[in-house]
């Protein structure tokens, strides 16, 4: 897909407006500048955004957001607004957020946050309006419902940690040590790379916790434990800003013998900070910033000239997801009101993403992207994930997997990186 030069059609206009509009809630400019806004133009289809109102992943919506924004300005067959709304991850409050979208008339909704299938899926149905749930992937997908009005994207976090961990035993020892944060202890995310790691031959030798990299303290009792168990390599899943605090301390040998250092796909907070110590870094994600396609490239270029930021993983994920609508719309030939039709082009969808080949699974409704090894490296000042290869996914069938999905999950409930 190609970006286009800003124009004055119509259904530009109404997108830009809006995600200024949601910008100025975010920056606390304060409703009187959103209410000056001109209101838009009537448009034919109308997409509902359902955003994370607080997360500990600074910018995470914004991103998704301008991702999103981008992929909506290329030519499509009907004029196209955004309608935005963000909620908190409390008890109800997606729910009435969604609800809210869904008396505005949209004919479409797209939520970001791990988990909301379960909260959103019903009304979807109720309504008869498709969902889209985008999400980082830091749960396995446990027994569910099968729903005709829902689908689902994601940056496949689990699926990137097991195939980073099979890979690790075979490349960079057959003993690991995890260091987590505790944000991420509560996810499946340690999880998933020790099954991979065992699944490989590996072993892992210890679990290290903290709950605040800041602290001397915690850092030490952490580096004390590596000197004890004298791992092959550390593996550290974090995407706490203050793991840079942890990964410093280590790079000048406070662990003792410098031990090579993994990393989960968005430790560090991906390419909101930059440090030294990232380079040579090994991590795993579903998108890599030098991912050498014409659809890739395009999408760097174009979010750079329409945010001024460098894109990043989860804005990829945004851009996907409107392609994914742009080309299921093109298919009906802008008909949704044919609802089997509608609800099979989302189904069936085959397309390339800045993320690589998507293909949704027409049983789960998920689409899958590829798994990229990336290495880190700091150019111009800034952090940059260069592809190395594509890894293995997880089996569809594993005893470690099937044990997972068939218990309940002893950690947090709360959506993934929300506050």
């Amino acid at each position: 897909m190609k970006d286009r030069q800003p124009d004055a059609s119509t259904r530009r206009t109404v997108v830009k407006s809006l995600a200024v509009a949601f910008a100025a809630t975010l920056t606390g400019t304060g409703a009187e500048r959103v209410a000056a806004l001109a209101p838009p133009p009537p448009v034919a289809f109308r997409i509902g955004v359902l955003l994370p109102g607080d997360s500990v992943y600074p910018k995470l919506a914004e991103r998704y957001l301008g991702g999103l924004n981008l992929a909506l300005t290329a030519p499509s067959l009907r004029e196209t607004a955004l309608v935005v709304r963000t909620a908190s991850g409390r008890p109800g409050e997606l729910e009435k957020a969604a609800g809210a979208l869904l008396d505005e008339g949209v004919h479409l909704l797209i939520a970001l946050g791990d988990g909301t299938q379960g909260s959103l899926g019903a009304l979807a149905e109720q309504r008869h309006i498709p969902l889209i749930v985008s999400e980082l992937g830091g749960l396995m997908p446990r027994a569910e419902r099968r729903n005709a009005f829902v689908f689902s994207n994601s940056l496949q976090l689990w699926q990137s940690e097991w195939a980073l961990g099979a890979w690790s035993a075979q490349h960079l020892g057959r003993r690991v040590q995890v260091v987590t944060s505790l944000l991420e202890s509560g996810y499946d995310l340690p999880y998933a790379f020790g099954s991979g790691f065992s699944a490989a031959g590996g072993t892992v030798v210890g679990t290290s916790l903290t709950d605040d990299f800041r602290r001397q303290a915690q850092t030490d009792v952490v580096l004390a434990h590596t000197r004890d168990l004298r791992p092959d390599h550390i593996h550290l899943i974090s995407s706490d800003l203050a793991s840079l605090t942890y990964l410093k301390v280590h790079q000048r040998g406070g662990a003792g013998p410098l031990t090579p250092v993994s990393t989960s796909g968005l430790a560090v907070a991906e390419g909101l900070q930059v440090s030294s110590t990232a380079a040579g870094r090994h991590s795993a994600l579903s998108w890599a910033s030098d991912l050498n396609t014409e659809q890739n490239r395009s999408f760097i270029k174009g979010y750079q000239r329409a945010t001024g930021q460098s894109a990043e993983a989860v804005a990829a994920l945004g851009h996907e997801t409107g392609s994914w609508v742009l080309g299921a719309l093109n298919k009906v030939a802008g008909q949704t009101e044919h609802t089997q039709a509608w609800l099979s082009a989302l189904a069936s969808a085959r397309f390339h993403s800045p993320r690589g080949e998507i293909q949704v699974d027409s049983q789960t409704q998920r689409a899958q992207a590829p798994i990229y090894l990336r290495r880190s490296s700091v150019l111009l000042g800034r952090p940059s994930h260069h592809f190395v290869s594509v890894l293995r996914p997880p089996p569809a069938v594993h005893p470690a997997l099937q044990s997972l999905t068939e218990t309940p999950r002893s950690g947090w409930s709360g959506l993934y990186l929300h506050a």
